[in-house]
């Protein structure tokens, strides 16, 4: 069965991820404080109120799902502070951010000639360049129960690596067969993925389709290469989809991986990307 959904708040993902006794946790990145400060040292902000502002910036953006430790370059021009964010190896991102009075986030992104508005609204809905976000889940493929318990264990939880930060001993490991836990069959985009910058469809599908505790496992890193490479491939396509599946180790019940197909067309066609990241059982 599926579902549209057009209203997750992030407000009440904060909530629930700080209700949580024992959170997922996404390792392998730098959190935004320190890197906030590491920014001002390096570029030698001595402005208290650039500062602050550089810290609150850093903090939204780590929230909305870019890769804060990705953050090279900070610039502060005409009362605007705005950053330079690497994407992948040969690809940045200028951005800037603010959190509006009401709780609402905008986020503008350049790539090249493309210009992009993102507005997250504080009642869930999410807008790019005044058009709405829609997507369609479907919720039959979560058994909540089972995963809390095979997935997420009440002893601890588990912490996730990004796929190039993960230990060695887990990547090498051998897992056993993946199991399907959740699916997105579209993020409905409005417009043509080609005329979106990679940041802008990265922080969607962090903010959107995503159940607050699973939050953190499906928001790693390698997806900016694949959403770069769906781009790449399938310009034209104006909705995307997802399929995630987990698997544990076979011979270290601690260690668990976690793969995404990422497709460039709704209902899981068009072109596809893999992506993966690592879990060890604290």
């Amino acid at each position: 069965m599926a579902v549209v959904i057009t209203s997750i708040s992030l407000p009440s993902l904060r909530i629930q991820a700080e209700e949580t006794t024992n959170p997922p946790e996404v390792l392998g990145v730098e959190n935004s404080d320190k890197v906030a400060d590491e920014l001002i040292d390096e570029e030698n902000i001595k402005s208290k109120q650039v500062a602050e502002e550089v810290k609150d910036d850093v903090e939204i953006v780590e929230d909305i799902g870019l890769p804060v430790e990705n953050i090279e370059d900070v610039s502060y021009e005409d009362g605007e502070v705005s950053y330079e964010i690497a994407l992948t190896d040969d690809l940045t991102n200028e951005i800037t951010v603010e959190e509006q009075s009401d709780g609402d986030i905008v986020l503008n992104c350049t790539e090249g000639s493309i210009e992009n508005n993102v507005i997250f609204n504080s009642d869930g809905t999410v807008y790019i360049d005044g058009e709405e976000v829609t997507i369609e889940i479907e919720d039959d493929i979560i058994d909540e129960d089972e995963y809390t318990e095979e997935v997420l264990p009440s002893t601890g939880g588990l912490q996730w690596y990004r796929s190039g930060k993960a230990p060695s001993s887990v990547k090498k490991a051998s897992y056993g067969k993946y199991k399907e836990w959740w699916r997105c069959s579209s993020i409905k985009l409005q417009k043509r993925i080609g005329s979106i910058a990679s940041s802008v469809l990265l922080s969607v599908i962090s903010f959107y389709c995503i159940p607050a505790k699973l939050a953190a496992v499906v928001s790693f890193g390698g997806l900016t290469g694949a959403l770069s490479d769906l781009k790449s491939n399938d310009p034209r396509s104006t909705s995307i989809s997802y399929i995630d599946y987990v698997a544990r180790a076979k011979k270290n019940a601690r260690y668990y991986k976690n793969k995404r197909y990422l497709y460039s067309r709704k209902g899981f066609k068009g072109h596809r990307e893999t992506v993966y990241a690592y879990g060890i059982m604290l």
